[in-house]
């Protein structure tokens, strides 16, 4: 007999009723401007968003869902699915059926210009599969890697090679990058302390040689061009550098890599993914990243390293 599927029950009646009160009121505009919803249809919006909005209360800080930034919100739901897939246990078609839900939601608020950006079209690769959506995650090889740095050696471009080699080795988000400032930098003991990232959360970032030596240079630059700023990564007139670091820094390193969709959180998962190829255990890789658990890291952040497990099988004959 087939084993009995096991469900884990994650939404309680405790837990909707300490859900923002601004977060129900927005499903249920949603579910009733939607009037030719069938009961079943409407039942799996609500059990969508039940468990969605508990994820925010215990992940999140509860915050209101539209208070997010765009790029916030996008990473928020990468990790809710991941966590849906490798810990509720959903199936890869269930989960694809909540990120479709949430898209919904975002494009039901667009039209009533509430929202201006939909995070679901921000997440890696979006494809398209009979109206459900599923990311795919760009992660470097090695090879890859080498290939970047290449062509920085060959046209170097100091600033992107510092984004490139801090964002690897970091697995910094683009947020927490894009506000790094000179005096958070501390080069004799190489980490960059006192960093806001995500939800607010202050962490320190390690760093390794190579970028500490990159920053030197990359201040020296400065100077010689005059170009005053508080910040690391800024442009030529002080300003932020964030929109050029996920716009013209991506298309660069995508066009070095030979490979489309390099986003800034693709340099996140690249170091995860082969740092734990290099013997880096799980845990250690899940605190890096600042995770809450290893379920996102494992679901996420790493890919499956098929030869490994090839050799393991081969060693086993049965």
């Amino acid at each position: 007999m087939a084993e009995k599927r096991k469900y884990t029950r994650y939404v309680t009646n405790e837990l909707w009723e300490a859900v923002n009160p601004r977060n129900k009121e927005l499903l249920d505009k949603f579910i009733m401007g939607k009037r030719k919803l069938s009961e079943s249809s409407r039942a799996g919006y609500i059990n969508d968003f039940q468990s969605f909005f508990v994820y925010l209360l215990k992940n999140h800080e509860n915050k209101y869902l539209f208070d997010y930034e765009v790029e916030t919100a996008a990473e928020i739901i990468d990790d809710y699915i991941s966590f849906c897939l490798s810990v509720l246990g959903n199936s890869e078609r269930r989960a694809s059926r909540r990120t479709s839900s949430i898209s919904s939601l975002y494009i039901f608020y667009k039209k009533r210009r509430l929202v201006k950006e939909n995070p679901i079209e921000l997440l890696e690769r979006i494809r398209g599969t009979q109206g459900q959506y599923v990311a795919d995650h760009v992660f470097l090889t090695a090879e890859q890697v080498e290939a970047i740095r290449e062509r920085l050696r060959r046209k170097p471009n100091t600033q992107l090679e510092l984004y490139f080699e801090l964002g690897l080795f970091t697995m910094a988000r683009v947020s927490a990058l894009a506000s790094m400032q000179l005096d958070q930098v501390n080069l004799e003991k190489k980490i960059i302390i006192g960093v806001r990232e995500k939800e607010g959360y202050i962490v320190n970032f390690f760093i390794s040689t190579k970028v500490k030596d990159l920053i030197v240079k990359w201040i020296g630059e400065r100077e010689s061009k005059e170009i005053f700023s508080d910040l690391l990564f800024c442009t030529r007139t002080g300003g932020n550098a964030k929109s050029m670091m996920q716009g013209a820094y991506t298309r660069k390193l995508s066009e070095y890599a030979g490979v489309k969709g390099v986003t800034p959180h693709a340099l996140r998962r690249t170091g995860a993914d082969l740092r734990k190829k290099a013997g880096l255990s799980l845990e250690t890789v899940s605190k890096l990243l600042n995770h809450k658990s290893t379920g996102v890291t494992q679901a996420s952040y790493l890919q499956e390293n098929i030869e490994k497990l090839r050799e393991e099988i081969e060693g086993i004959d049965i």
